[in-house]
């Protein structure tokens, strides 16, 4: 019969990613800095405008009053808009982070994963039966801009950034979590693959090839991490939910207690 001993209970306890650590702490954010450090503030008033001006678009009401949900035209032509802004502002990181929101809108969260031709009721992509070519284009252009996004506005920690910088980083870092986390566990299945190579740092810098589900969770659970960092709520929920060790733990704890309830059924 196997048992789990205090010592057991006390080492599993300790064993922490230590990554999980950083969902209860808060980025100090100074409203007092500039919204965007990498625009002037002319810049970051165009740019603003212009944003408004394009998200605006998308706020439309029925005849009561109700604010009416945006159809697939009315994204795509919020992604030409967002186009030229970025075109014009190539580093202004809320243009490409509400870019990578609107491809997730039509796309869906599963757009990096093509499954087997038996499983494609499931894959929302493949459903609206846009052509293989345009799901690539769009998985590539969410991956670049949140990448150029997050390395536009990231600093070190003992640097200061704006409130603004941080609410953006929050989405950017979320946003790549829930796409990762909505990959891995599609890659689970059978005869999925992946439309794009998708390429990621690793903690010494080094350029790693993101294939498995493993390695999605990973930096799934890593950018959930970083997204509560910068104070996304959402985030801060999912860290537990994706934290590997915390997984392997459970399923240990649960292993060993399954195995004590069937010694004591013989």
């Amino acid at each position: 019969m196997a048992t789990l001993t205090r010592h057991d209970v006390s080492i599993l306890a300790k064993i922490k990613d230590p990554e999980a650590n950083v969902a209860p702490s808060y980025v100090k954010a100074d409203s007092s800095l500039p919204p965007d450090p990498n625009l002037s503030k002319d810049e970051y008033q165009d740019a603003k405008e212009l944003e408004a001006n394009a998200l605006k678009k998308l706020m439309k009401r029925d005849s009561f009053g109700f604010p009416l949900e945006p159809s697939t035209q009315d994204l795509l032509d919020l992604l030409d808009d967002l186009e030229v802004l970025v075109e014009r502002h190539p580093n202004y990181s809320s243009a490409r982070n509400n870019r990578v929101q609107a491809i997730r809108t039509i796309y869906g969260d599963d757009l990096l994963v093509k499954l087997s031709q038996e499983s494609k009721q499931i894959n929302s992509l493949d459903n609206i039966g846009l052509q293989d070519r345009r799901l690539k284009d769009a998985a590539t252009l969410a991956l670049q801009d949140l990448t150029t996004a997050i390395n536009l506005l990231s600093v070190s920690p003992e640097i200061p950034i704006s409130t603004r910088s941080a609410q953006t980083l929050a989405n950017l870092h979320t946003q790549k979590a829930t796409i990762y986390n909505t990959t891995s566990k599609l890659l689970n299945r059978p005869n999925s693959k992946l439309r794009i190579t998708v390429l990621e740092k690793s903690k010494d810098g080094r350029e790693l090839e993101l294939r498995g589900s493993n390695e999605f969770e990973d930096q799934a659970h890593r950018n959930f991490s970083l997204g509560a960092w910068y104070g996304n709520e959402l985030a801060e929920k999912m860290v537990p939910v994706t934290n590997p060790m915390a997984k392997l733990c459970g399923e240990i704890v649960s292993n060993a207690m399954k195995k004590e309830i069937e010694g004591y059924r013989d």
